[in-house]
């Protein structure tokens, strides 16, 4: 039997958001911002002409939402599990079954 790593925070009942330690969600949100300052020069330089453009900005624009999705389940407590789920899947958040 596998015995959990002595940094892993167990899970909460209750609690939405897990993470190993502070060091790791501090890293985690350090990519997250540069993910962010990226898809925004992204956005900012590329021009929407033609289909290539509008390709480009259309996923600039998503790699943006996905990248505020993964802030918000690492960092950000008041955003829901569902909130999250829509924000990454754009459906409706289904509850996964208790197990018995």
């Amino acid at each position: 039997m596998k015995t959990a790593a002595k940094n892993v925070v167990p899970f909460q009942a209750g609690k939405e958001t897990a993470m190993v330690d502070d060091e790791r969600g501090l890293l985690a949100l350090e990519a997250s911002w540069e993910i962010a300052e990226i898809s925004d020069l992204m956005l900012e330089k590329v021009g929407a002409v033609g289909l290539e453009g509008v390709l480009f900005r259309g996923l600039a624009a998503r790699i943006k939402e996905l990248n505020s999705a993964m802030m918000s389940a690492v960092g950000e407590e008041a955003m829901t599990n569902a909130d999250i789920h829509v924000m990454v899947h754009k459906t409706a958040y289904k509850p996964k079954a208790a197990k018995a």
